[in-house]
């Protein structure tokens, strides 16, 4: 379709037989189109139904999808029946009961319980989220001024069994008394998420991750720096355009998410630093006020 618009072409589409392609450049195509008036009927009805499947498909997708959302609500509510056993779990290792004797590893299962608990509670939010948006219900999206130590601090925390951090140090490294920004935790943790994981991606085993948080002319800082192989020059260029991955697993769309939170719901940056065999470090920005 780059003759009849200035933008690159799509090839999307699909031969079903064998089928003779010519080529014409766009000075004979619209001379052949100013001679025969009626070939443009021919195209724009080919287009309409181009168009139509495409609709379809897309319509097919997000009814698909809003079905696989409840799904997941549905297996995410049993969670609940977990949080209860693991309360009783708790209290038996308390001692609370006469016949009970307080017992090693209650602090593991207290931490076991937050983490679940806070899992369950995000990803339903998230999923809510994720309908509305489908079923183009609009919600209020809220942020407030607050701490951004308590969040970071709690993305760690669920992140201590990630296999992509197993035998990894996640460290903070504040800087200054205020470190408040004015944000919605559960996409800021959704950003801390992809960047910490990323970062334990490229980082050996025993090695180290730090989050740096400093606060500069009304602007939070979130640093988070690994000391893995670097990115390659040919691949920077693509990192928050496409959903490129260097994982075997990846979809390469965390970073793109990450891109949207900062910066289209936030009004702050993302962006990052790279030396090839030095390590890397993204950084985003949150406004202070």
């Amino acid at each position: 379709m780059s003759l009849i618009e200035s933008k690159a072409r799509s090839a999307s589409a699909r031969a079903q037989q064998t089928t003779l392609l010519i080529e014409i450049n766009e000075e004979h195509f619209h001379t052949y189109l100013a001679s025969e008036p009626q070939a443009l009927l021919s195209i724009m009805r080919t287009l309409s139904s181009r168009i139509r499947n495409d609709l379809e498909t897309m319509m097919k997708d997000l009814r698909q999808l809003s079905i696989f959302t409840h799904d997941i609500r549905n297996f995410l509510s049993t969670l609940g029946l977990a949080e209860l056993t693991i309360e009783d779990s708790i209290e038996m290792f308390e001692g609370t009961n006469s016949s009970h004797k307080k017992r090693d590893g209650l602090e593991d299962m207290e931490q076991c319980q937050h983490v679940v608990e806070t899992v369950r509670t995000n990803l339903m939010e998230l999923l809510d989220s994720s309908l509305n948006h489908v079923k183009k219900i609009k919600t209020e999206y809220v942020k407030s001024k607050q701490s951004i130590l308590p969040v970071i601090e709690e993305t760690i925390a669920g992140l201590t069994t990630h296999p992509q951090l197993h035998n990894k140090t996640i460290s903070i490294l504040p800087e200054g008394d205020s470190l408040d920004a004015v944000f919605y935790p559960l996409d800021i943790q959704r950003v801390l998420q992809n960047l910490i994981i990323n970062a334990g991606y490229v980082t050996e085993s025993g090695g180290q991750v730090d989050v740096r948080v400093t606060q500069n002319n009304g602007l939070l800082k979130v640093s988070v720096i690994n000391k893995g192989c670097g990115i390659p020059e040919d691949v920077q260029g693509y990192l928050f355009k496409d959903t490129l991955t260097t994982k075997k697993d990846g979809n390469g769309l965390g970073l793109l998410s990450c891109k949207g939170i900062i910066e289209e719901n936030h009004q702050g940056k993302l962006w990052f630093e790279t030396e090839v065999g030095k390590g890397t470090t993204f950084h985003f920005t949150l406004p202070a006020h």
